[in-house]
């Protein structure tokens, strides 16, 4: 019957041997010989007499097993090679072909290392032969499996390290103790350091420090001396190599380990440092010199990486600087600033060229110029002069068209860029304020014409509606209460009343007086004006939310007439709302100097073209308005140095924002 291979190894290959020597004992009458076939075998084996279990012969494998000389084992039974543990009895039990095997018994020997451990297994092979006694070592065995196993951890290890020295996995820091734990793990060292003088050299190739500090290490760390002296050699002439010269530690730091108290050790030079290999135990295994060849060239491998790692992220950490450093210059530009390169795309621009046309600094890298710098005129030819490297004298003044197609008036300017890349600068200078200021000295004269005429027709009307108000006065008295002229005589007192105050009005503009600056708390001007529309807005329907922030300071300014200011705003927000709405009022700081009111209403808000003429004198909407409430706001807020704006958007509302000068504490 036959029998099942064992699992092992080692085991297959005996069955696979003695399946081979049986076949060939079988078939001696073909000229094999027994002897030979003995001799061959790496396992000791005997041939003894299956009835008395004396040995009758061994192989050279037996001998050097056992230690005895062929002669003396011819002399011993299997109860002096087993003791008790091969019984000779079991012999006469075996039938030809079969066998029976015995694991980890002791066999007797009279070597230095006494009894070993061995496999045996006992074999019949013919009815008249002798039997085979097969005994494995199973110290060399096991030592050989161990062996194969540390061969196959350490390849593992170094592909490991290999693959860390390909390609990044952690930090440059992380990755390097990470070696350093792999190789220990080869070498099956106690500590593994590495001292590295960061590739620093001298003209000739040499290194240009006397010591290597410890860069990493790993393991018993604190036996280490923090720094290796060196000892240098010159670079070999006529090599045909840069290469620097390697390192060599110095017979006094080689003495300092030993007084650590390491056992044995192995130094590998690197290009720029050493690696320190160390072990505790005197009878640890070193390194072969092809193993420490493979280690010595993935950590150099490893080094170079995290060198050019280091490099790369010095240029890049340099770039950004210089980029920040650059949008800092950019930034500090009172004018627009836009980069193009050689395509016309914008590369680089500052917060001023961004808020012109109405985007964000970062919405414009990587633009096309022509598809965010859009104007009136035609700004092709400039900027493709400018791109041609063609200098430019001239600033053009245009109207350029923002984002949301807001007009805004600019004088642009074009000058081509040196050096590598070249490209065009583009700079834009918002007329906007510029442009503000001059309507505003127009308006200025404008008023100053009106008022000083204003005044003069005002002052010749009064005199001689005054005449006419008292004749009608008189011609009342006269006719009886029921005469049915005296409707009449109303109506012509109540329009004389009202050209006069419209008389005063102009006069108001025309001779402002100074106001009386003092500290006013505007919370309290804000409620007074509220209480006395009070009624008014509860008929209409109207709804007051205020929103006044705590602890504000009080404002520098007239009393009386910061109260006809806000009177005529909320006037204005109430008429807008006459079928219901809401008031809000809100008071606030503007700056550290500066307060801000906004009264905002929900009406119908105001059309874009009145609001650019609603501050201008004697224009208005309202059938029986002056067209003065706000020219004598604005003019009663630019008096306390303070401004006068609104914001309205159609079917939503509209808000007008006060802002005043703070009063110091």
């Amino acid at each position: 019957m036959a029998r099942a291979l064992p699992k092992s190894p080692l085991r297959a290959l005996w069955a696979t041997q003695y399946r081979a020597l049986a076949r060939l004992l079988g078939r001696e009458r073909d000229g094999y010989d027994l002897a030979l076939l003995l001799q061959l075998s790496e396992d000791a084996v005997f041939s003894v007499d299956p009835r008395t279990g004396q040995v009758l012969d061994a192989n050279s494998s037996a001998v050097e097993l056992t230690g005895h000389t062929l002669a003396e084992l011819r002399q011993l039974s299997l109860s002096d090679l087993f003791a008790q543990t091969v019984p000779p009895s079991l012999l006469t039990q075996l039938t030809p072909g079969t066998s029976r095997a015995f694991r980890n018994v002791s066999l007797r020997t009279r070597t230095e290392r006494g009894p070993v451990r061995v496999d045996v297994r006992l074999t019949l092979v013919t009815a008249e032969g002798p039997a085979l006694i097969i005994a494995r070592d199973l110290t060399a065995s096991r030592r050989l499996e161990q062996a194969l196993a540390r061969v196959d951890e350490q390849l593992t290890t170094l592909a490991a390290l290999m693959a860390l020295a390909a390609g990044p996995a952690l930090t440059p820091e992380d990755d390097l103790k990470r070696a350093l734990h792999l190789i220990a793990t080869i070498c099956g060292a106690d500590a593994v350091a590495l001292y590295h003088d960061g590739g620093q050299r001298a003209e000739d190739g040499r290194h240009s420090v006397a010591a290597l500090p410890l860069r990493a290490a790993v393991g018993l760390a604190s036996m280490l001396p923090p720094t290796c002296e060196l000892q240098q050699e010159a670079p070999a002439v006529g090599s045909g190599s840069n290469l620097p010269s390697p390192i060599f530690p110095s017979p006094a730091w080689l003495e300092a380990l030993s007084a650590l108290g390491w056992a044995s050790w192995q130094v590998l030079p690197l290009a720029s440092g050493l690696l320190f290999i160390g072990r505790r135990s005197p009878g640890a295994d070193v390194a072969s010199t092809a193993l420490l060849a493979a280690i010595g060239t993935a950590l150099e491998a490893l080094l170079g990486r995290m060198a050019r790692e280091a490099l790369q992220a010095e240029r890049a950490a340099r770039a950004d600087d210089l980029a920040a450093l650059n949008q800092t210059l950019l930034d500090a530009v009172n004018d627009g600033v836009l980069v193009l390169d050689q395509q016309g795309v914008i590369r680089a621009c500052n917060r001023i060229a961004a808020r012109v046309l109405g985007y964000e600094p970062p919405e414009l890298i990587g633009q096309a110029s022509g598809d965010v710098l859009v104007a009136r005129q035609n700004l092709a030819e400039a900027i493709q002069a400018a791109l041609a490297g063609t200098p430019s004298g001239t600033r053009l003044e245009v109207t350029l068209l923002s984002r949301d197609a807001h007009e805004v008036p600019a004088m642009l300017g074009t000058a081509p860029l040196r050096g590598p890349g070249r490209g065009a600068l583009i700079l834009i200078q918002d007329l906007s304020d510029r442009r503000a200021l001059e309507d505003q000295h127009r308006d200025l004269d404008r008023l100053a014409f009106l008022g000083e005429m204003s005044a003069i027709f005002a002052h010749e009307i009064r005199n001689p509606l005054a005449a006419i108000s008292a004749g009608v006065q008189y011609i009342a008295g006269k006719l009886p209460a029921n005469d049915p002229l005296q409707e009449s005589i109303a109506l012509i007192l109540a329009e004389s009343r009202r050209l006069n105050q419209l008389l005063a009005d102009i006069l108001t503009v025309a001779r402002a007086s100074e106001p009386r600056l003092a500290p006013c708390p505007l919370h309290e001007v804000l409620d007074d004006v509220l209480a006395r529309r009070a009624g008014e807005m509860d008929r209409l329907g109207i709804q007051v939310v205020r929103n006044y922030a705590p602890d504000l300071p009080p404002c520098l300014g007239d009393r009386p007439k910061l109260e006809q200011v806000f009177t005529n705003l909320i006037a204005n927000a109430i008429q807008a709302m006459s079928n219901g709405g809401t008031l809000s009022i809100t008071l606030k700081r503007a700056s550290e100097t500066t307060l801000q009111v906004e009264v905002a209403d929900t009406g119908p808000g105001i059309p874009e073209a009145v609001q650019k003429r609603i501050f201008d004198p004697f224009f208005t909407t309202r059938r029986t308005g002056t067209g003065l409430g706000l020219t004598i706001a604005r003019r009663i807020v630019g008096q306390h140095n303070g401004s006068l704006s609104l914001r309205s958007w159609e079917g939503v509302g509209t808000i007008f924002t006060v802002t005043l000068p703070a009063a110091e504490r």
